[in-house]
């Protein structure tokens, strides 16, 4: 399937006003979460592709995920997709095991390393 994008956002200066706050918030140490919703069709990857050329150009890193309607869905499916995507690029940070054992229920690579027997 080949996905068209019109190259210029139209019609979402109020969004994109919102989100750009929150990046440049996100870049003073003050971090937020930011979900985009709405009907199929409104422009909301459009959105996103956006925003996230937005944040790349600040220096930041990007990961996303997607959620999508499935007979057999997934248990947050799109925070695992993003960590995921983050995963392939970054190693993770020096973590306890406990956040090491909670963030491997969604990438398996991210699992505590067992000892021997």
């Amino acid at each position: 399937m080949i996905e068209l994008l019109c190259p210029e956002l139209i019609g979402r200066d109020e969004e994109l006003a919102a989100v750009v706050v929150a990046l440049e918030a996100a870049q003073r140490g003050r971090g937020s979460t930011t979900v985009l919703v709405g009907e199929a069709g409104i422009g909301k990857s459009r959105l996103e592709r956006e925003v996230a050329a937005r944040a790349r150009g600040l220096g930041m890193t990007v990961c996303a995920g997607r959620a999508v309607e499935s007979d057999a869905p997934a248990a947050f499916r799109p925070l695992a997709e993003a960590l995921q995507s983050l995963a392939r690029d970054h190693d993770l940070p020096e973590l306890p095991d406990a956040y090491r054992a909670a963030l491997g229920r969604l990438v398996p690579e991210w699992r505590p390393q067992r000892p021997a027997a």
